[in-house]
């Protein structure tokens, strides 16, 4: 999620306080955002499909297939 610079030498460059607080707000901010997420009570809900047209009627009574 984070990304680290590797200096010349594959060190880790050192993390700042800012750095620590930057990592404690954005993973603050994703906590909040999961949680508004979850609370979807006020949404109705509606069936996602629609009627097969004639054409893919005709086409699924003309194909060949054995159905179980």
């Amino acid at each position: 999620m984070y990304t680290i610079a590797l200096g010349r030498n594959g060190d880790k460059v050192t993390e700042s306080t800012q750095d620590s607080f930057d990592k404690l707000k954005t993973d603050r901010a994703y906590r909040e955002y999961k949680n508004s997420r979850k609370d979807k009570s006020h949404l109705s809900k509606y069936p996602q499909s629609v009627e097969p047209s004639d054409y893919y009627k005709y086409l699924e009574s003309k194909a060949l297939w054995n159905e179980n």
